[in-house]
């Protein structure tokens, strides 16, 4: 009984540290970012000109970002992961 205990409490301990860790590395990926501005899709997206929103991104998600619509303006987003 008191190893399931353990098991239990070791398990639940975890899935704890689980979900911090994706809050923090999923803050930048998979999210909109307008505080870096309007941007200008194929410039700041293009990997190749160390555009904006590459910059921005690549730091902390695998795939860079991308110039993204929304609404009647563009803003960086960054791809998941």
């Amino acid at each position: 009984m008191a190893s399931f205990k353990f098991v239990s409490l070791l398990v639940i301990a975890l899935l704890v540290l689980c979900i911090g860790h994706m809050e923090v590395e999923g803050s930048r990926c998979c999210n909109n970012h307008p505080v870096v501005g309007s941007c200008v899709p194929g410039r700041d997206d293009d990997p190749e000109a160390n555009g904006k929103c590459w910059q921005y991104c690549i730091n902390d998600c695998e795939r860079g970002g991308v110039c993204k619509k929304v609404g009647s303006g563009h803003v960086c987003h960054c791809y998941c992961y």
